[in-house]
């Protein structure tokens, strides 16, 4: 693409550390996509996921990237004139390595290392020391320091007594800043926990929001770090009326503290939490913020793809988030416009990628945080389930046409159809699941035994489907990604295939009187939400509002895992 980029730096982010570490060729291969859109950096998220000399047991067993990877990484986006960039953790995020004796000694709180403990910046600095051997062809290294909202609330606590959480911050990122800038690196952080420390507001929820009325502590600016590149994040703010003035304020407030130049800005290519992505809002969302960091000159903008919950959404089905950023931050802004250019890169239309939203466009959709109806479908449990209440009777309608349509969609987009086949089948899955656990009870409280057989035989036809989209999933993920992470999925998508076994089978016992009752079926299900005061907002469905968890340890069971 012609050189008229709105940004000095246009870039995009791989989660590599919730599960899926992408191969090498597909990163390679993703490369040449993001070349041919214009983006000139790749970042990649790597929490444990890379190998440190004299560190076995960090990123063990996690398909940790060698340093020869990430050399051939790092020369590959040199060849193609881009700029690598590892995001890796100083701080908080560090749970995995915490699993292992070995680091127990360095464990604040959670998932927050000890600060001001000397074993902590030892492996900090070979951290660095490690990348920095990496990296021949760039000098930026991104230590996160985000989302640590219990910071000095454990062991430091224990050591050290009660001290202001910002008082440990400016001496933590001081100390890391100076041993990056040791090895010749020039560090960026997330904006979150730095924004706290500098208002004073230390919250569970460490998402900067707009600071209307929020103190600025000017005596702290004098101690960030000089030369500190802080990356304000922003995923969903897509509402036209509120939204330019809460990231254009929240840009001016970081621009105010360390200059307009070393301001970055993340969007969100939401393909996290879901087997889905979410286009429409991704889009919606970073139209509203590249206009305003545009206003303010902004020079780096990139796009973040994150992997919550198990990353089992592939990185290709954000590619018109992609490709939509990449042409606004062009110029380009007429849809039609960007739809040849989706062709031109991709080799596919843009409608079918677009298809891949349906699953979980719900009313709810572009409310509050995205949420995932088709994970609560999917997981909901076949007798117990806590969230058949907020399952809405249409559902299973959708899921029946969502299949047909994606199914037709992966006839015309060449190489990327194992991605639509696993959506389809998924969609195929949900088409009986969906609404299986209320027929269930339903039929059981009614004592119909021909709808009984009837009933059986769809939890046949559920089980038989659920096994075809394994298998489509499994191939998805060894098409992308190292093989360390999927047992979480075999785990995962193999016990929804035993309970339903189960499932099935009882109802069989209890159809041939073997079983007298099923007393799990003859529990009131409550309803999932009582209150319309939620943290976030929700809307209403047959009276009671519809507002589903994000994970799946929060949707498959109420007992303890």
């Amino acid at each position: 693409m012609a050189n008229t980029c709105k940004f000095k730096h246009l870039g995009a982010m791989f989660d590599c550390t919730r599960n899926a570490v992408i191969t090498v060729p597909q990163l390679k291969k993703f490369m040449d996509l993001l070349k041919k859109m214009g983006y000139n950096r790749i970042y990649i998220y790597m929490e444990d996921t890379y190998e440190i000399e004299g560190e076995p047991y960090f990123g063990y067993l996690r398909g940790r990237y060698t340093q020869a990877e990430l050399m051939e990484i790092d020369d590959y986006a040199y060849s193609l004139g881009m700029e690598f960039v590892p995001v890796i953790q100083t701080l908080a995020f560090m749970d995995k390595i915490f699993q292992w004796p070995q680091y127990a000694a360095l464990r604040d709180i959670d998932d927050i290392l000890l600060v001001d403990d000397e074993r902590t910046y030892a492996l900090i600095d070979k951290m660095l020391s490690s990348l920095r051997k990496c990296l021949r062809h760039s000098n930026l290294i991104h230590l996160s320091m985000d989302e640590a909202a219990k910071l000095g609330k454990g062991r430091y606590r224990d050591i050290h007594g009660e001290t202001p959480s910002t008082e440990i911050m400016m001496r933590h990122l001081n100390r890391v800043c100076d041993m990056a800038k040791g090895y010749g690196l020039e560090p960026i952080i997330w904006s979150s926990t730095l924004y706290h420390s500098v208002n004073g507001t230390w919250r569970a929820c460490e998402m900067p929001n707009y600071p209307e009325g929020e103190k600025f502590d000017e005596t702290l600016v004098d101690r960030i770090p000089k030369g500190l590149y802080v990356n304000y994040y922003s995923y969903n703010e897509h509402r036209e009326d509120v939204s330019p003035i809460r990231v254009g304020g929240m840009l001016d407030w970081f621009i105010r503290l360390v200059g307009k130049e070393h301001v970055h800005f993340a969007a969100g290519a939401w393909k996290w939490q879901a087997f889905s992505p979410r286009n429409q809002l991704s889009m919606i969302a970073t139209k509203i913020a590249m206009k305003e960091c545009a206003k303010r000159g902004i020079d780096t903008f990139f796009q973040t793809m994150w992997g919550d919950d198990g990353a089992e959404a592939s990185p290709y089905c954000v590619l018109p988030t992609l490709a939509y950023t990449a042409c606004l931050a062009h110029g380009i802004e007429d849809m039609d416009e960007i739809r040849a250019k989706f062709r031109e890169w991709v080799g596919a239309d843009m409608d079918d990628f677009m298809l891949l939203d349906q699953l979980d466009y719900t009313p709810e959709y572009m409310i509050g945080m995205p949420m995932t109806p088709t994970k609560a479908a999917l997981y909901s449990d076949c007798f117990l389930g806590k969230l058949e209440t907020i399952i809405a009777p249409y559902d299973a309608a959708n899921y029946a046409k969502f299949a047909e349509n994606i199914g037709e969609a992966a006839e015309r987009v060449g190489e990327y159809k194992y991605v639509f086949e696993t959506l389809s089948k998924l969609c195929s899955v949900l088409a009986l699941k969906a609404a299986i656990g209320k027929r269930t009870r339903e039929v059981y409280q009614s004592g119909d035994k021909a709808a009984l057989d009837a009933l059986i035989v769809d939890y046949d036809e559920m089980i038989r489907r659920t096994e075809v989209f394994y298998t489509a999933f499994r191939t998805q993920w060894y098409t992308e990604n190292k093989p360390h992470g999927f047992e979480v999925q075999d785990i995962r998508v193999g016990g929804l295939i035993c309970r339903m076994r189960n499932c099935r089978d009882r109802l069989q016992d209890y159809r041939d009187g073997k079983v007298d009752r099923l007393i799990d079926l003859e529990d009131e299900l409550l309803h999932f939400v009582q209150s319309d005061k939620l943290p976030y907002s929700g809307v209403k469905v047959e009276g009671m509002v519809r507002r589903y968890p994000t994970w799946w340890n929060n949707s498959v069971t109420t007992s303890k895992l």
